[in-house]
Parts: structure tokens; sequence; C-alpha cells
């Protein structure tokens, strides 16, 4: 240490310092050579390694989704084609043909505070953020967001799909579902004219 003043307080209150380093002259004094980096980065390499070793890992928990019989409706197929192909000619009869509502259970939902929504622009910001709090829950579930309205009330109402029956527990820990009514629907097949 260069600080006289701060080793002096340190050293008050007890600390050690290791030997003081020769100055080095010369172009040698830049830079250290190789040899003396990778000691460093492997010894510190070492040091987290056994700090991973100490510290006990918690095993995750299952989670009960993953635990569910395969569906022969293979979400992720259904998300290419939504994302991929015209909705309304392509995607949304694949929907309906591969649609097993013995796996899957899908919603309705309708943002309960829609006076609130008075741009368009914060709308649809309040969207982004609710689908960013949803992210770990896209590996089962699909969701599709609506902006509806006119100039100073704009409604938000969503389609949602998740696997399972009932709404996942993983949905319900995200603070965002309790702002919206969510609805659940009977029958799908009778949406198809929706």
């Amino acid at each position: 240490m260069q600080q006289p003043k701060t080793v002096e307080v340190l050293r008050s209150q007890g600390a050690t310092f290791g030997p003081v380093k020769a100055e080095r002259k010369g172009k040698d004094a830049a830079a250290p050579s190789r040899a003396e980096k990778k000691p460093k980065a492997a010894a510190a390499d070492a040091d987290a390694a056994e700090e991973e070793d100490e510290a006990p890992r918690e095993k995750k928990k299952p989670n009960p989704l993953d635990e569910l019989p395969p569906s022969p409706f293979v979400l992720d197929a259904f998300k290419r084609e939504y994302s991929n192909t015209d909705t309304r000619t392509v995607a949304a009869p694949y929907f309906f043909q591969h649609y097993d509502a013995a796996g899957y259970t899908t919603f309705w939902c309708r943002y309960k505070y829609n006076e609130d929504n008075k741009m368009q622009f914060m709308t649809a910001n309040l969207i982004r953020g609710w689908f960013q709090r949803m992210e770990h829950v896209r590996k089962y579930a699909f969701g599709v967001a609506l902006i509806i309205g006119e100039e100073r009330r704009h409604d938000i109402v969503a389609l949602w799909v998740f696997r399972g029956r009932g709404m996942p527990a993983i949905v319900e820990e995200v603070e965002d579902t309790e702002l919206f009514d969510w609805e659940e629907v009977a029958d799908v097949t009778a949406q198809r004219e929706r």
C-alpha cells in the first residue's frame, strides 16, 4: 500500500500486510509476463471451485407441469405455425385441428383497469412488462394480447393456452395475474368462429 495514513489506520485496527513487492524498472515493468498471469487465473479458478463445493446446492423442485403425460398437441410446433404463417388462414386452423383439451387449458382475460389506459404506447409498455414477467412460463404457455379501443380508452384483452388443467401455480405467482379477470374457455371448438 502506498498510502501511509490508510496503512496506519488499518494497522491500528489489527490488519496485517504481506511483503512489499519490489518495483520493476525498464520494459519488463510495464506488463507482467504470461507465465505470471496464468497461475493467478488458475488460483482464482481453484478458489471459485472450492467456494462452489462448500456452498450446499439446493435441488430444484420439479415443476408439476413437467410431470404431466405427453400431449398430442405440441405447443412449440403451434408457436412456429403462429409465428411463421398467416394467423387466420393457417395458424388458427392448425390450432383447432391439433388442440388437446385434456392436456391444455385456454383462458380469456381482460385487464381490470382499462380506464387508466389513456395512451396507446403506455398500454403497449404495460403488456410488454407483463409478458417479461411471464417469461418463465413460456415453456408451458402461449399468449396473445390485443389492445382494443380508440383514443383515450385502450382495453387489453388476451388469450392464453396453458399446459395442464386449470391455472398453473407458476402463472398465479406472477404479480400481474391479479390485475386481470380470467375466464376459462370451456369449449375451445366453439371459439372457432370468434
